[in-house]
């Protein structure tokens, strides 16, 4: 998955938003270079703004839309462009369009979840960096000779590793909770979030089948475009089987299946589907389901990591704390004993 929120969740916001609005403008007639126009003024960055301007000069000259969108592949997926052209051909433009703007909410709903699962404690551990090295910086070195004269340790050093092992924790979070599973396996099998990774990637697979489904690719062609859209090797890698066996003459519900992806209970909605016709809602009911147990697993995630996390703040403040504030009190304690205080 795209897990960086700026480059991932906001981004697909972004899309559903565009897309979304070309839709309703194109069903209400509003011819597309004045319609693309419009989306650039309400835009919300500056790549969609820029692209959307640069395509309705595109569509003015001449350009379909759908090859517009493979001019921009740097903002829209080659996903969109191969949608867009089926909406063309098949005369529902606006009918696809709200397809993708409905793709990528769920995909921006999935990644906004991952990420807020985490943000508070996260932002919370950042700030008690900061406040550390803050501390560090300003802290008198005569205060510090002080603390370590009474209390026989370097304020320092307790500090130091306390930041250095608040540091770590943080940055292992960060790295497996944002960054593209690109290994083998996928990081799938990681303790607590890697079923949420798993989750996520099911139900992005599901969704964009779906969608190329509905606009009626072929099976293997459908399969193909869905493996090279997932973010990570080891989901290509079983999509490629999946491409393998329906190209062999199979069906939807074997190729999955051979591809061993998805679980075998859910396998059943997906061979109901495609005996009535209706895979492509049988894939989306698949897709729900997963994101249903992203949910429920991000839930539990909140309940688990949040409160270790924020185990792990104070006992970093703790030590800073002891460092530098204990050997004082002790100190003023002694000063006023003797005082008779």
């Amino acid at each position: 998955m795209s897990l960086a929120l700026s480059s991932g969740a906001r981004i697909d916001d972004g899309l559903a938003l565009f897309h979304r609005t070309l839709a309703e403008l194109c069903r209400s007639d509003v011819p597309l270079p004045r319609a693309l126009r419009i989306i650039e003024a309400e835009a919300d960055t500056k790549s969609l703004a820029r692209a959307a301007r640069a395509m309705a000069a595109e569509v003015e000259g001449g350009t379909k839309l759908s090859d517009t969108y493979a001019q921009h592949s740097e903002v829209f997926p080659r996903l969109y462009a191969r949608l867009v052209a089926s909406g063309e051909n098949a005369g529902d433009l606006a009918g696809t369009l709200e397809q993708i703007a409905s793709h990528a909410a769920h995909r921006a709903s999935v990644a906004s979840r991952m990420r807020s699962a985490l943000a508070y404690p996260i932002t919370t551990a950042v700030f008690v960096l900061l406040l550390g090295v803050g501390v560090l910086s300003f802290a008198s070195p005569r205060l510090a000779v002080f603390a370590e004269s009474v209390s026989g340790t370097s304020p320092w050093a307790i500090t130091l590793a306390a930041l250095g092992g608040l540091a770590a924790v943080v940055g292992g979070v960060c790295w497996f909770s944002w960054r593209r599973a690109r290994t083998t396996g996928g990081g799938f099998r990681l303790p607590i979030l890697g079923p949420l990774r798993l989750a996520a990637a099911r139900a992005s697979l599901a969704s964009t089948l779906a969608l190329l489904l509905r606009r009626e690719l072929p099976l293997r062609d459908a399969l193909r475009e869905a493996g090279e859209t997932a973010e990570n090797d080891a989901v290509r890698e079983r999509v490629q089987v999946m491409v393998e066996r329906a190209e062999g003459g199979e069906g939807l519900m074997e190729s999955m299946r051979a591809g061993e992806l998805f679980e075998p209970s859910l396998l059943w909605l997906v061979e109901t589907g495609e005996t009535s016709g209706t895979a492509a809602s049988a894939l989306e009911d698949v897709a729900a389901i997963y994101r249903q147990r992203l949910s429920r697993g991000l839930d539990r995630c909140s309940i688990l990591v949040r409160p270790a996390l924020e185990l792990v703040v104070g006992v970093a403040v703790f030590f800073v704390a002891y460092s530098f504030m204990v050997p004082l009190f002790e100190y003023a304690n002694n000063v006023f004993g003797r005082a008779g205080i």
